[in-house]
Order: C-alpha cells, then structure tokens, then sequence
C-alpha cells in the first residue's frame, strides 16, 4: 500500500496511506476543468481540498486514491468558492435542491465520502 505526503493547513506535512487522498475532478461548463485532491489529516481530522496537477493526480489515482468527478452546469456559479457558505447560503440551498438535480446530489456525494474512514 502506498503512502503519500500531503500537507495539512493545521498541522504541516503528515502522511498518509493513498487510499486516504480522493483525485476530485471538477468538468466546467465554461473555462478550464479543475482537478484537486482531497485529504482528511490523519492526526487532527480536519478535511483539505487543494488544487492538484494531472500528472500529480495520475499519481495518486495509480497508487490507490479515489476518484469523483463533478460536472458543473451554466447554472453553477464559477469559480468555485473555497471560503465556507454561511447559514442564510445553506438554508437557501436547501430550498432550490429537487430530487433530480444531479449536480448537487453528486457534490452531496463528495461531501459524504469526505466523512468516510481515510485509512
């Protein structure tokens, strides 16, 4: 099993098996892609999403790392934010959400495997 160094914003550099980094591919609707990865740190839990290159995310992909793929839709705002959605953001979200709105399903996914056991 392979291991891999990531850097963790609270903690530094920790290591981490492969199986515990997600390649996350985001297909925009206008505009480049975007592939980052995605982390839990081992030692204080806390989840990172940093951007990641495509030889970088072949890497991790070939030595064990999951994979999601999001695609956005002219309805998606870009770019993407990385600062955290307030309340008021969330119960607004929750109001457009329809069962078959897969985009926000699929990014609900990403969320849930974010919770998943990193090990």
């Amino acid at each position: 099993m392979a291991t891999v160094r990531a850097a963790c914003p609270d903690c530094g550099d920790v290591e981490l098996k492969a199986t515990g980094v997600t390649v996350v591919h985001i297909a925009h609707h206008a505009g480049p892609d975007q592939t980052l990865y995605r982390i839990r740190c081992p030692k204080c839990r806390v989840i990172s999403l940093k951007p990641c290159d495509p030889r970088a995310a072949e890497l991790l992909i070939g030595s064990g790392a999951g994979t999601v793929s999001v695609a956005l839709t002219p309805d998606t705002p870009s770019p993407l934010r990385t600062d955290p959605i307030t309340d008021d953001e969330c119960i607004t979200l929750h109001g457009l959400i329809t069962p078959d709105d897969t985009t926000v399903w699929q990014l609900f996914d990403v969320v849930a495997d974010m919770h998943g056991d990193p090990s």
